[in-house]
């Protein structure tokens, strides 16, 4: 841990697990946020499930967040690490047999219907007693994607068209003609608008504008010394303004305040 408040990191799936985990991720805390200034999670539009671990053990029920657009600033306990699964945004229908849009925006324990899933990832975890060293984090995820290339090896194709629309979307930063799109994908445009929120419980403009809030937010970690109109200028806003109200709405602050709390997080391996 550093001197920053939090620790947040990435961990990408192997070959067998990709399809559907987007990425693993861990998060800790070395000590509470200020109350006025709590710790914010950005938007991704994806599903996540997360287990708190502490010495040795998992230490709470699974917890779930469903695909969102806004930020939310969630419950931190000092000392507890969250170890979670970031599933593809249409992979909430296929794996768990969910409507997209009944855990749109869900936060908390894991309903019913993914009770399963918590079962196999507790019985997955082995958790060292000591405190989580990098190297014993990544021994958990390596659990975590052993038991989730089991799980996963019997699920369904994706949609192929929705599929393509996700990676197309984020590839540009959110930056794309939506015609244009589904002229690519060779469907019509109307069809793609169905399919695709079946699909993630998200809109074609929905996800394009998380991508596009998440395109700014990895210039801004990986280019401190940017100006938020040059980050606009090169992430598909019109201008400054723009980026401004996106960002006021999508995650409740101004780019001001959202570069000081990303300054308090000590990020590694984050990708947009």
């Amino acid at each position: 841990m550093t001197a920053t408040a939090f620790q947040y990191s990435e961990y990408s799936p192997t070959d067998a697990t990709r399809q559907w985990v987007m990425s693993y991720w861990s998060f800790r805390a070395e000590r509470a946020p200020d109350p006025s200034q709590p710790y914010t999670v950005w938007p991704d539009g994806c599903l996540s499930l997360a287990l708190p671990i502490a010495a040795g053990a998992v230490r709470g029920p699974l917890l779930c967040t469903g695909p969102r657009i806004v930020a939310f600033q969630p419950p931190i306990t000092p000392g507890v690490t969250l170890l979670g699964l970031r599933f593809w945004p249409d992979a909430t229908g296929r794996l768990f047999g969910v409507p997209a849009r009944e855990l749109r925006d869900k936060l908390g324990p894991a309903p019913i219907a993914l009770a399963r899933w918590a079962d196999g990832l507790r019985e997955s975890l082995r958790v060292p007693q000591d405190a989580l060293s990098e190297s014993a984090m990544r021994g958990c995820v390596a659990s975590l994607d052993a038991w989730a290339s089991t799980r996963l090896a019997d699920a369904d194709e994706p949609d192929a068209i929705v599929r393509a629309a996700i990676q197309r979307i984020a590839a540009e930063g959110g930056e794309l003609r939506m015609g244009r799109l589904a002229e690519d994908l060779g469907v019509g445009l109307r069809q793609l608008q169905r399919r695709f929120p079946t699909a993630t419980g998200l809109t074609l403009r929905e996800w394009a504008r998380v991508r596009r809030l998440r395109s700014a937010l990895a210039q801004r970690l990986e280019r401190q010394d940017g100006t938020w109109s040059r980050i606009a200028a090169e992430t598909g806003f019109v201008d400054h303004a723009h980026l401004t109200r996106e960002f006021v709405q999508l995650t409740g602050l101004p780019p001001s305040h959202v570069a000081h709390s990303l300054g308090r997080t000590d990020h590694r391996g984050v990708r947009p």
